[in-house]
This record gives structure tokens, sequence and C-alpha cells, in this order.
């Protein structure tokens, strides 16, 4: 009975020290760490090292309010140029056989039924869109946010209506097929009624992109119009 009470009163002398070790205020001896804004530095009281560690300078990006101007200020080209803006390389040529490697694996060349793959690098520079956006510049443009600007395309110009229901595009007049066909707004019309609804396509993964227009007209031969269910800027 005696040995079990020295037991306990042994245990209780130790948890009385552990929790006066605990409450105990940090010793002046312990080791200091002062953060500044450039620099950290760690140092002890009980040794004559003291180590500094350079924080690595950190680019930040911050958005420009008034990109417009900005980007009108870089980018103007010096040469001529193509209808999107895009600056022509004066040693380019027509023809020829331009080999391009890629490490994506797709079952077809579709750029309307594939989603990803070889499509993207392969195909996509041969086609034409509506409109585009700005893919060229200098390290200033892209900083100014020059790459949100659109650009025209096959359309010379474009707007939304009031109520943002609908989007009127006016193609550029003279252009043609590559068999000589001159382009119409019809073209236009069944390219994207066909890319929405996916008739004809194994599948069509950028349908989805196109679920608030209800239809698409076209007043002639040059004017397309995209009428939406509900106002959609990205559309």
């Amino acid at each position: 009975m005696r040995r079990k009470w020295s037991f306990i009163l042994l245990g209780g002398l130790a948890g009385a020290a552990l929790i006066a070790a605990a409450c105990a205020p940090a010793s002046e001896d312990t080791d200091t760490t002062t953060s500044t804004s450039d620099t950290t530095t760690t140092s002890s009281t009980d040794s004559s090292t003291t180590t500094t560690t350079e924080r690595p300078e950190v680019q930040t990006i911050t958005e420009s309010t008034d990109t417009a101007e900005s980007s009108s200020e870089t980018m103007e080209p010096e040469g001529p140029v193509s209808v999107s803006g895009i600056p022509l390389d004066p040693d380019a040529r027509f023809g020829g056989v331009l080999t391009a490697a890629a490490t994506g694996e797709g079952p077809t060349f579709s750029n309307w039924e594939e989603a990803a793959g070889i499509p993207d690098d392969a195909i996509q520079p041969l086609l034409n869109m509506l409109i585009r956006p700005r893919t060229w510049g200098t390290l200033e443009d892209y900083q100014n946010n020059a790459f949100f600007e659109l650009h025209p395309d096959l359309a010379a110009s474009w707007e939304q209506s009031a109520d943002g229901l609908q989007w009127t595009f006016k193609l550029r007049d003279g252009i043609t097929w590559s068999d000589g066909v001159p382009v119409t707004s019809a073209d236009i019309k069944w390219s994207y009624d066909t890319i929405r609804t996916g008739e004809g396509l194994n599948r069509s993964p950028r349908a989805v992109h196109f679920l608030a227009v209800e239809s698409i007209t076209t007043p002639d031969d040059l004017t397309v119009v995209f009428n939406l269910k509900w106002p959609k800027p990205a559309m």
C-alpha cells in the first residue's frame, strides 16, 4: 500500500513540474526570428552565427485601368499587316510545305469534332474565324492587356444590340474559298449551325458554347445575325 502511494506522489510531482515548465515565461536565451519585407534574419543569443536570407524578387502584374489607351500606343506595326492587324513577314511566301510536330494525338483532324489533340496544332492555323483575339505583340503589349483585343477576320465589323440578344456581323467583301467560290453569310450560318447542333458530326464538344443561340439568320450575302435566348458576350 505504501508503495502505491509512493508512485502516486511521484506521478503528481512529475505532472506539477511539467505544468510549471509549460507556464514559465520564455527564456531570453531562446532563438528569436525577425522578419522584414525584404529579408528574413534568424539570430540566436547563445550563438555567434547570424544568417540572413534574401527573399527572391516577386514580379506582380497589375491590370491596366486604361487598356485601350495603353495598347493603342504599342500596337502600331511598322510594316504591312493583314486585315486582322497581324504584322506580315516581308519574306513570307505562298505554297510549299509546313512541317509541324505535336505531342497530342486525337482520333481525327477535325477541329469541330475534337476538343484537344492534333487539330489545335495542325488544323487551327489553317482556319478563319469571324473575329480573332490578338496573338502578336511585345511584352509591353501583353502587360497592357492588349491580347484581350478582338480583331477582324472574316468579319469586317460587328455590333451588339442594346438588349444584348443580337449580334450582327458584316463580312468582308471579296473573300473566296480555295476554289475561288465566294464566301457568303450562308456559309457562316451552316458552319455555326453544324457546330451547335452536331448534325452530321461524330460529336461536337463545342456545342455547349452556343447554348444561348436561338437562331442564325442571313439578311444578305454579307450579313449574318446571331439571335440569342439570353445575353452572352462570351458567345
